[in-house]
């Protein structure tokens, strides 16, 4: 970890650079490393190599100014949040300090420089940026942990399938942009069949392998583009995005075969898995609760008919 500050001078006099880098040198015991440029095109290269802790910059240079040399540092990602302190002539006006400032420098200070004055500005404005570093750094952390926060919120963690909760949401999304679509979409609730025997055979830890084995599956077999959830138990919920309901028939069938076509093993067992499933189509005016009723009742109908097979709700 570098525990030294990077300062970078830039000003196309060389006596003026010379100046402001011997205030420097000056002071050994301070944990500054200087770094000089007479371009400003070149200080932005430098910038972006060394990325320094700070740029002190003259005013009046060619090809690029001062202020355009600020200006260019905080439209590069990289090089946005470094602090620059503007040196100027004593003559400068008030309004060209605040123009300066506005285009991004966080102090001035004048020319000739005092060395003192230097030395103190720099200390206080290293200082200011490691604290608003900090603070940027906290608040990354804080952002990362609200969104690992939600994930986990919105996620089944056996399966890390949306829950619930998240599934509902993209429901109601894809809800509310059906009438600006070309295509409906559907809903398919399906539930494994005799899930109770897995646990009751071989314990809860069999039971959490299949729905662990099957989301994958699920997930894998379902492609991009639609979604897969699981809702609870032993029963999982799917939507098939911009699909006929004889399009989602089809995929939701070959979901079912590719489900009871699988070798499962668990424990040196053997495992004959399958889906029963129910497909509806939004209309256009349903709400949600009455979409996932028109599901189940056509999963249930499916139950009662024998069992793995894809039922479509009439």
């Amino acid at each position: 970890m570098r525990t030294s500050k990077k300062i970078l001078i830039v000003d196309d006099e060389a006596p003026n650079l010379g100046a402001i880098a011997r205030c420097f040198e000056l002071r050994p015991d301070l944990p500054y490393e200087v770094l000089q440029s007479t371009s400003a095109p070149k200080a932005l290269d430098i910038a972006g190599l060394e990325l320094p802790d700070l740029i002190i910059t003259d005013w009046d240079m060619p090809e690029i100014n001062g202020i355009e040399l600020i200006r260019r540092l905080k439209s590069n990602p990289l090089t946005a949040e470094i602090p620059v302190i503007m040196c100027t002539g004593v003559m400068t006006t008030s309004e060209n300090l605040q123009a300066a400032l506005s285009a991004g420098a966080v102090d001035y200070i004048r020319k000739p420089v005092d060395a003192i004055e230097l030395i103190a500005r720099t200390h206080s404005m290293l200082q200011l940026a490691s604290s608003f570093q900090r603070i940027r750094e906290q608040n990354q952390e804080l952002r990362d942990s609200n969104e690992r926060m939600d994930r986990m919120a919105r996620t089944d963690m056996l399966t890390q399938l949306s829950n619930r909760f998240d599934f509902v949401d993209q429901l109601k999304r894809e809800m509310s942009a059906a009438p600006e679509r070309a295509k409906p979409f559907v809903l398919a609730l399906a539930d494994i069949d005799d899930f109770k025997s897995f646990n009751d055979r071989f314990g809860h830890s069999c039971g959490d392998y299949v729905l662990q084995e099957l989301a994958k599956l699920l997930r894998s077999e379902l492609g991009s583009g639609h979604s897969v959830g699981r809702w609870g138990g032993e029963e999982f919920i799917l939507l098939f995005r911009d699909a006929r309901l004889s399009d989602a028939e089809k995929m939701a069938q070959r979901i079912r075969q590719a489900v009871a076509d699988s070798t499962w093993e668990y424990a040196g067992q053997r495992l004959h898995i399958t889906l029963t499933m129910g497909l509806c189509q939004d209309g256009g005016n349903s709400d949600v609760d009455t979409l996932l009723q028109r599901a189940d009742v056509a999963l249930y109908k499916g139950k009662r008919g024998g069992r793995n097979v894809v039922v479509v709700d009439s």
